[in-house]
């Protein structure tokens, strides 16, 4: 599994993709994704990532996360997955690959164990490990279409 060192602590990190830099190459990148995304689970996960974004821009991030931790937790998962695919600038280091320990702890970096569509992180001390998960389904869900 990915492995990430911190370059401070978590908060930096948090900061760091909360950042309006950081949320503006997000809106970037998912608006370009959205516009050719077929696959249903995908698409519902854009857009309540795209619902999260407009209540950080609504009330600031502490806001958003008093009302809506683990949305803001998936969002920042999100954020971290495609920063460190992109190249962001983020305060941390790429380590070796390493397991998970086990235990594993909640994942997020918010702690809340919260499970999305695109991708999964742990945080245990100055580690930071990442796991890309996005499936895309061989099986079209007509069910949104045809209202069944």
């Amino acid at each position: 599994m990915e492995c990430f060192t911190l370059d401070s602590g978590p908060e930096a990190l948090i900061a760091q993709l909360a950042s309006e830099s950081c949320l503006q190459a997000y809106i970037q990148v998912s608006t370009e994704e959205l516009a050719g995304v077929v696959e249903p689970s995908l698409m519902r996960h854009l857009r309540q990532m795209q619902d999260c974004l407009q209540q950080i821009m609504g009330g600031g991030f502490e806001v958003a996360v008093a009302s809506n931790r683990q949305g803001m937790d998936l969002l920042l998962t999100e954020l971290l997955a495609l920063g460190t695919w992109h190249g962001w600038e983020l305060p941390l280091q790429a380590a070796a690959v390493r397991d998970l320990p086990q235990p594993a702890p909640a994942s997020g970096l918010l702690g809340t164990d919260a499970q999305g569509e695109g991708a999964r992180c742990w945080l245990q001390g100055e580690l930071v490990w990442l796991s890309r998960c996005r499936e895309v389904t061989d099986q079209a869900d007509m069910s949104q279409h045809w209202g069944s």
